[in-house]
C-alpha cells in the first residue's frame, strides 16, 4: 500500500498531536473524539491483501502511532501545567540564548527542572552572554497565552520551544561559567562566534550577517525584517536546510566530492558544529537531521528518500516536544521540504533543477505565509532567484570565516570584508525589490480548516499514491480520500473557530477599547484602543482583522477622542482601509488624525439586515471640546448596538455624572435597557453607578482593561457593585477577547438569545 512506511507512520503520529491540542487546549473532546473516529475508519479501509483485520499489521501499526501522538501531547500537556506555586523568587541556570534590544533584553535560562524566558532592563549593568551560569531574582509566572482568536498564541510559542515560564529579573548575578566537558565545548564554540561577529565592522552588517548565518534576528531593525518578510525571503534569516545545503556544497568541494567515510564524518561532524553555533533551532535540527541521513546513506547501501527523511526527523522532534507542531518556524521548514519532496520531480522537469527547486519551495510555503502573515507577493519567486544566489555565496564565505577564526583564534579580515560586501549587497537588493510594499499586499485569513484542507489536497494530488491510483482507473478511492479530507478539516476548524460566529467581539487590546461589529460581511469598529509607546492599531487591531477574515472596515465609531480609544484607528487608517470614521458632534473635525465626519444623538449605522448602531447620549453637542483636555470624559457618546434583539450597550469613558444624567433622562423608558453593559472607563470606581444599573438592567458586564495596568482598574468598588446585583463579569486581562454570538433566527420576533464565548 505505503511505498514510503515511515511517512504513514509520521502522518498519524502528527494526527494525533493535533487531535490531543483539541482535547486538551482546545477542550473540544468530542471534537477529537471525531477526528480520531475518522481516522480509525480510513485506516480499517487499507487493503489489507487478503488478510482480515485483526492479522493486517500496517493498520494496528498506524492505529499505534496515532494514539502514541495523542499520548506523548498530553503527557507533555501535564508537565506544562504542573506549577509548584509561583511564590519563588530566584532561579540559578545556564543561559542557552541572548536577545538584546534597545530597551530591553530576553535570556533563555535553563534549571535543573525548567526552562525560563527570563526579561531585563536592557541597560542593565551586566547582560549575561550564552553559556553564563546566572543567579535570577524577580518574579515567575505563567506564559501569556493568545488574547485574541486567531491572533499570534506567545505562550504557545514559549512552550514549542520548550520554555515554561517566563520570569521577570529585578538583578541578574553572573556566577560563573558551565565548566562540564560539554560546557567548555560549547562555551569555546560562543566565543569563536563571538570574535568572529565582532571583526565585522558596521552594526548594521552585523546585524544582517547574524541574521542570515545564524539565524538571530534580534539585532535587525524592524523595517528590514518587514522588506524580507513582504518579499517572502524571509527564510535566508533563519537557518534552514537551504543554510545547511551551502555547508554540504562547501564541504563536498573541499572533499573534491570524495565519498570515503572519512568525508562524509567531516561533513556530519561539520553541520552538527554549525548547528551548535545556531542554538539548535527546529529548522536546523531537520535539516542537520536530514543531510546526515542523506550522507549516511551512501554508506549503509541504502537508497536516500527525501520525503522519509524528513518524516524520520519530524518524528524525532515530535517525541522530544510535540508542542513544536504548533511553532511557525517548524511549519515553515517541514512544508518547504515536502514541497520539494512532493513537486520538485514534476517542477525540475520543466523549468530546470534551480527553478523548479525554488518554485516547489513557494508552492509549499505561500498558501502558508499568507495565512500566518497576512502577506502575499505575486513577484516573491521571481525575488527569491537573486536573494537565495547571493545567499548561496555568503554563506559558505561566513562559514570559511568563521571556521578559520575558530582554528586560528582571529577572524580573517579580507574574508570579513567580503561577507561584509555581499551583505550589504543582499540588503539592497531585496529592499530595491520590495518596491516600498506595492507588491506586498495584505491578506485576509480563512479558517485553520480550510489551510489544513489545501495542503492535503495539493499532497494528495502531487503524491506518487495518487498518480499511481490514476493510472489504474481506481478514481473512487482518490475521490473518497478527498471527501475524508474535507470531513476532517471542517472538524478541525469547527474546533478552532468559536469565535467564526460572533456578531460583536470585545478586542483585548491592553489598556483601551475596541469593539467589532460585523454582519453579513459588513465591519464596524467602536473604538480602536491606543497607547504612546505602541502602534495598537497595526500590531493588533489590523492583525486581529485580517485573521478573522477582514480586509477592509466599513466604518469607525468613536465615543471620544483619548488616546486610548482613538489613536489605535488613526493608525489603522494608515495601513487598512477605512471607509468612514464618524467622531462624536461635540468635537471639531480638525481635531481627528484622520478624515472623519460628525455623529450625533439619534443618529443610526447601518451593519446589516438586523444589526445597527444607534448614538444615545447626549442628547446636545457643540463643538467646543478640544483633544486632550481635562473634561474629555465627560464629553463621550455612548451607543446601543442592536444586533438580533440583543442589546450592548457601550459606554466609552463616561464619568459617573453623566451617567446618572442620561439615566435620568431615559428614567420611564427601555431606551438603556440592555442584555449587555460594556463598562465605562475600564471599570473605574467612579463609574458604572447604581443609576447606570438601575437603567441598564444588564445580565452581562464586559471590562475592557490592561493586565497589570498602572491605574488598578477594574476598581473594587465597581466589581462590587455589579456582583451584587448578580451580573455576570467579563474582563479582557482575564478572559481575552469576549465574543457574543447573537440570535439570528427572527421566526420568533421579541426573542432575545445570546451566547458568550472567550479565550479563556
Amino acid at each position: 500500500m505505503f511505498r514510503r512506511l515511515i511517512f504513514a507512520y509520521c502522518f498519524t503520529f502528527s494526527y494525533g498531536i493535533i487531535a490531543a491540542y483539541i482535547t486538551c487546549e482546545r477542550l473540544k473532546p468530542v471534537h477529537a473524539a471525531v477526528m480520531m473516529l475518522i481516522a480509525g475508519l480510513v485506516i480499517c479501509c487499507i487493503p489489507a491483501e487478503g488478510s482480515p483485520i485483526r492479522e493486517n499489521p500496517l493498520r494496528w501499526r498506524l492505529m499505534i502511532m496515532m494514539v502514541m501522538g495523542f499520548a506523548v501531547f498530553c503527557l507533555r500537556y501535564v508537565y506544562y501545567n504542573q506549577h509548584n506555586g509561583f511564590e519563588e523568587r530566584r532561579i540559578e541556570g545556564r543561559v542557552t540564548s541572548v536577545e538584546v534590544k534597545e530597551d530591553y533584553a530576553r535570556i533563555t535560562v535553563r534549571t535543573d527542572c525548567d526552562k525560563y524566558s527570563v526579561s531585563l532592563d536592557g541597560e542593565a549593568a551586566a547582560i549575561p552572554k550564552t553559556g553564563d551560569l546566572v543567579e535570577c531574582k524577580g518574579k515567575k509566572k505563567l506564559p501569556e497565552r493568545q488574547m485574541n482568536p486567531h491572533c499570534f498564541d506567545y505562550g504557545l510559542y514559549l512552550m514549542s520551544c520548550g520554555i515554561k515560564y517566563q520570569f521577570k529579573a529585578d538583578s541578574v548575578r553572573i556566577t560563573g561559567k558551565d565548566n562540564s566537558l560539554l560546557g567548555v565545548y560549547r562555551n569555546a564554540l560562543y566565543e569563536r562566534r563571538d570574535i568572529f561577529l565582532e571583526a565585522i565592522g558596521s552594526e548594521e552588517s552585523k546585524a544582517f550577517i547574524s541574521g542570515v548565518v545564524f539565524g538571530d534576528k534580534s539585532m535587525l531593525d524592524e523595517s528590514t525584517i518587514e522588506e524580507f518578510n513582504g518579499n517572502a525571503t524571509g527564510h535566508v534569516l533563519a537557518v534552514s536546510g537551504l543554510h545547511i545545503g551551502f555547508v554540504f556544497a562547501l564541504l563536498k568541494r573541499l572533499t573534491r566530492r570524495r565519498n570515503t567515510k572519512a568525508a562524509a564524518a567531516l561533513m556530519v561532524a561539520s553541520v552538527f558544529l554549525y548547528g551548535e553555533m545556531t542554538m539548535w533551532s527546529a529548522a536546523t535540527i531537520r535539516a542537520v537531521i536530514v543531510m546526515s541521513l542523506k550522507t549516511v546513506s551512501r554508506f549503509v547501501r541504502r537508497p536516500f528518500d527525501m520525503l522519509s527523511a524528513v518524516s524520520a526527523a519530524a518524528i524525532l522532534l515530535l517525541v522530544r516536544n510535540p508542542y513544536q507542531m504548533f511553532n511557525t518556524g517548524f511549519q515553515m521548514s517541514f512544508l518547504a521540504m515536502l514541497g520539494i519532496a512532493f513537486f520538485s520531480s514534476f517542477m525540475t522537469n520543466i523549468l530546470g533543477d534551480y527553478a523548479g527547486m525554488l518554485v516547489s519551495v513557494q508552492l509549499a510555503t505561500a498558501p502558508f505565509t499568507a495565512f500566518v502573515f497576512h502577506r502575499f507577493n505575486a513577484l516573491s519567486i521571481l525575488i527569491n532567484i537573486p536573494i537565495v544566489f547571493i545567499a548561496s555565496v555568503l554563506v559558505p564565505v561566513c562559514i570559511l570565516c568563521l571556521v578559520i577564526t575558530a582554528v586560528i583564534g582571529n577572524a580573517p579580515i579580507p574574508g570579513i570584508r567580503l561577507a561584509e560586501g555581499m551583505a550589504e549587497l543582499m540588503d539592497k537588493v531585496n529592499s530595491l525589490m520590495f518596491m516600498d510594499g506595492s507588491f506586498s499586499n495584505s491578506v485576509a485569513s480563512e479558517g485553520a480548516g480550510y489551510l489544513i484542507a489545501l495542503y492535503l489536497i495539493l499532497f494528495v494530488l502531487g503524491s506518487e499514491w495518487t498518480r499511481v491510483r490514476l493510472l489504474r482507473k481506481d478514481v473512487r478511492i482518490v475521490a473518497i480520500s478527498f471527501i475524508v479530507i474535507v470531513i476532517a478539516s471542517a472538524v478541525i476548524n469547527s474546533s478552532l473557530g468559536d469565535f467564526d460566529r460572533a456578531d460583536i467581539v470585545f478586542i483585548s487590546v491592553g489598556q483601551g477599547d475596541s469593539t467589532h461589529v460585523r454582519d453579513n460581511g459588513s465591519n464596524v469598529l467602536i473604538d480602536g484602543g491606543g497607547r504612546m509607546e505602541y502602534n495598537v492599531g497595526e500590531k493588533i487591531i489590523m492583525p486581529y482583522l485580517l485573521a478573522n477574515g477582514v480586509e477592509e472596515v466599513n466604518a469607525a465609531v468613536m465615543t471620544h477622542l483619548h488616546m486610548d480609544h482613538y489613536r489605535g484607528i488613526t493608525e489603522l487608517s494608515r495601513v487598512m482601509p477605512i471607509n468612514t470614521v464618524l467622531i462624536p458632534g461635540m468635537f471639531s473635525l480638525d481635531e481627528g488624525a484622520c478624515d472623519a465626519k460628525l455623529i450625533n444623538c439619534g443618529d443610526r449605522i447601518n451593519v446589516g439586515k438586523s444589526t445597527y448602531i444607534e448614538a444615545v447620549w447626549p442628547v446636545s453637542t457643540s463643538p467646543n471640546t478640544k483633544a486632550g483636555s481635562s473634561d474629555m470624559n465627560e464629553n463621550n457618546m455612548a451607543y446601543m448596538i442592536h444586533c438580533h434583539g440583543t442589546k450592548v450597550l457601550v459606554m466609552g469613558d463616561m464619568t459617573g455624572e453623566e451617567e446618572c444624567k442620561m439615566s435620568e433622562y431615559y428614567k420611564g423608558t427601555e431606551i438603556l435597557n440592555c442584555n449587555i453593559l460594556r463598562v465605562s472607563h475600564h471599570g473605574s470606581n467612579s463609574s458604572t453607578t447604581e443609576e447606570l444599573l438601575a437603567a441598564a438592567d444588564p445580565e452581562v458586564a464586559v471590562i475592557s482593561v490592561g493586565k497589570d495596568n498602572m491605574y488598578g482598574h477594574p476598581g473594587e468598588e465597581c466589581l462590587e457593585r455589579l456582583s451584587l446585583k448578580g451580573i455576570q463579569i467579563y474582563r479582557t486581562d482575564i478572559n481575552g477577547a469576549v465574543g457574543i454570538r447573537c440570535n439570528a433566527n427572527d421566526i420568533v420576533p421579541g426573542v432575545k438569545e445570546y451566547s458568550i464565548v472567550t479565550m479563556h
